[in-house]
């Protein structure tokens, strides 16, 4: 069943999971149905009502309401924002909602005729992933030393991130479960690291064998030989404002680090080819650790700081596979039993049990440096776009806004 229902609505085994929006022959269960698919010079996305979804509303009314929907196909967010402040757009909470846009979107509500829904977010504003099955030995030892990502994580002013691109919203923050799941918050992991001190990060970087500077000001590796890495991130969801901020930081810290902004696809290729040293992304987790604990352990290709263990753990003879496998630690595979474990049961008691377990070797084995918790997200809804809630979770996994059932959506 699942395999069936996989195969009608689009994700077709054997294929990329977003095939159906590049083949409008495929057949669907979904509310709509595409009648224009996305080729490489297309300018919108089109999907018509699906006349025989299998949902209806409590008075018998065949679902869903509204008849077509338009993806206008675009590649300048100045483009997109325009076509928000103007009232071009009905609904939508992606690639234009930063904190920087609010204001003047706030300022244009009347002209354009539109409002603002909160999006709850969870988990952490961004992720510095140092890669810890790095192809070339050196830089493996290195990132590979706990000390030295620890040392990594004093050198950040976190709250000078808050400040500048946030507003002041948010706390700083690791790479953990967030305060939105009290059973698996551990206030001692949330806060870990995070203070910004440059003494206490030289001292850590020192028993990394950080110990000498070269000529240039920046400190050499522990064989003596520069060192230097680059620090990849993307445009998209404001990853390079934040990347830039902490690339400084550490420069200034007396690391050679280097920012390079590429595009999303690019940033993916090398990642999921390990040709990485740092990839920047989200971090920590919140309701929806169980469906996705790509931060805690290497669970799946998000988790960027190991995709070598990550393909020993989801394809072990590494067939297809872009990165070959490599057989993780010993405290690796067990969060990746305990993970299996989990999803065997339906106990949720158990279940918050094994998380724990995962949840306090991550604590340990500190794969990742996090910034700040999320402030409060948000999405644009015209004023005669209706049923769409005040308020919904912002999330993948969610996944947002599907489950505030979009089929039921009406426009005036």
């Amino acid at each position: 069943w699942v395999n069936l229902m996989e195969l009608k609505c689009g994700g077709v085994p054997g294929t990329p999971y977003d095939a159906k929006w590049y083949n409008a022959d495929l057949p669907t269960l979904m509310a709509w149905d595409i009648t224009k698919s996305y080729l490489d010079n297309s300018t919108q996305l089109v999907a018509e009502r699906n006349p025989y979804y299998w949902k209806v509303d409590t008075a018998g009314h065949q679902l869903p309401y509204i008849d077509r929907v338009i993806y206008d196909i675009l590649e300048d967010r100045e483009v997109l924002l325009l076509k928000v402040l103007n009232g071009e757009i009905d609904m939508m909470s992606r690639h234009f909602n930063t904190n920087d846009n609010k204001a003047v979107l706030a300022d244009s509500m009347d002209a354009g005729e539109f409002n603002f829904f909160e999006t709850v977010e969870s988990g952490n504003t961004t992720g510095f992933m140092f890669n810890l099955t790095h192809k070339d030995p050196r830089m493996r030892a290195i990132f590979q030393d706990k000390n030295f990502r620890i040392g990594m994580s004093y050198c950040i002013n976190r709250q000078e991130i808050i400040d500048v691109l946030y507003v002041g919203q948010g706390e700083p923050m690791q790479n953990a479960i967030g305060k939105e799941v009290p059973a698996l918050y551990d206030e001692e992991m949330y806060n870990m690291y995070t203070e910004y001190d440059v003494d206490m990060a030289h001292e850590y970087l020192a028993k990394a064998g950080l110990t000498e500077m070269g000529d240039d000001g920046f400190f050499l590796g522990p064989d003596g030989e520069p060192f230097a890495f680059t620090v990849q991130a993307t445009d998209s969801f404001g990853f390079n404002d934040r990347a830039e901020m902490v690339t400084n930081q550490w420069r200034a810290c007396g690391v050679n680090a280097t920012l390079s902004v590429i595009d999303r696809s690019l940033l993916y290729t090398r990642k999921d080819s390990n040709e990485h040293d740092v990839h920047v992304w989200g971090a920590g987790a919140g309701p929806d650790v169980f469906l996705d604990p790509r931060y805690l352990f290497p669970a799946n290709g998000e988790s960027a700081f190991a995709e070598a263990w990550v393909t020993w753990y989801t394809n072990r003879t590494g067939e297809g596979a872009l990165t070959p496998p490599e057989e993780p630690p010993a405290e690796v595979q067990h969060q990746m039993e305990l993970y299996d474990q989990i999803k065997a049961t339906g106990d949720l008691e158990l279940q918050n049990e094994l998380m724990k377990e995962i949840i306090a070797i991550a604590k340990d084995q500190f794969y990742m440096i996090g910034i700040s918790s999320s402030p409060p997200g948000y999405g644009i809804v015209k004023n005669n776009f209706h049923n769409v809630p005040t308020t919904m979770p912002g999330s993948w996994n969610y996944p947002t806004p599907a489950p505030t059932n979009p089929e039921q959506y009406w426009i005036e």
